[in-house]
């Protein structure tokens, strides 16, 4: 197999739903070959609709991998499309896909550095739990987050090594939050999701390469 170095990343977009015909425009100018979707719910930093009961909203998350080349054009057409400037349009962030398989090709690149210092954080827990993560993420200097329903199994070796599978009962909590609560957050969320015990849940960090609309969507 051939190896050689190429730029590769993955755009993450979290959206309304009703935004999305405004991404697919992008994605057909830019003649984006590989995207995926999927259906999720933000939560809602709104004093008015939480005393009604409104605490969460539909949204989707498309991941689409983009070449390096390509990047920064891609972004700032998405920003500008989807008015991710403006406060609840939603939020971008990218990160660097290290290893792919491309074309039947083994692809490595360099990994970039976030001036930003901000980072993903993700939490599985069984379902139910997410709201009790949600409380003590708030309590730690997250100011939002996206859940996803987990579907999927994995392997029996690999759920005996992280301790949890990916089924039907699963939610998949995202935070993007600053690098310096990245450790007491995750401290915090272990402690809440009683993740010691063995299929309580997960939680995991990764560094963003770019972020687009972050103080927005989080103040």
């Amino acid at each position: 197999m051939k190896e050689y170095t190429r730029q590769l990343y993955l755009v993450h977009t979290i959206i309304m739903k009703n935004r999305v015909r405004y991404y697919e425009e992008v994605l057909e100018k830019y003649k984006v070959g590989f995207h995926t979707s999927i259906p999720c719910l933000g939560t809602v930093n709104d004093k008015i609709l939480n005393k009604l009961g409104v605490t969460s909203s539909h949204r989707e998350y498309i991941k689409t991998l983009i070449t390096g080349s390509k990047l920064n054009d891609f972004v700032a057409d998405l920003t500008k499309h989807l008015k991710l400037e403006k406060a609840g349009h939603g939020i971008l962030f990218v990160t660097t896909v290290t290893e792919s398989l491309v074309s039947g090709m083994h692809c490595k690149v360099e990994q970039e550095e976030n001036k930003k210092m901000e980072v993903l954080i993700t939490a599985i827990t069984n379902y139910g739990q997410s709201e009790e993560v949600l409380e003590v993420a708030r309590k730690n200097g997250a100011r939002g987050a996206t859940i996803i329903k987990g579907h999927g199994t994995v392997s029996k070796e690999a759920a005996k090594f992280f301790g949890v599978a990916i089924e039907p009962e699963k939610e998949i909590v995202l935070f993007v939050v600053d690098k310096a609560i990245e450790a007491s957050l995750m401290e915090a969320i272990y402690q809440a999701g009683n993740f010691e015990k063995a299929g309580a849940g997960i939680v995991f960090s990764q560094p963003l390469s770019m972020t687009r609309g972050i103080s927005s969507e989080f103040e």
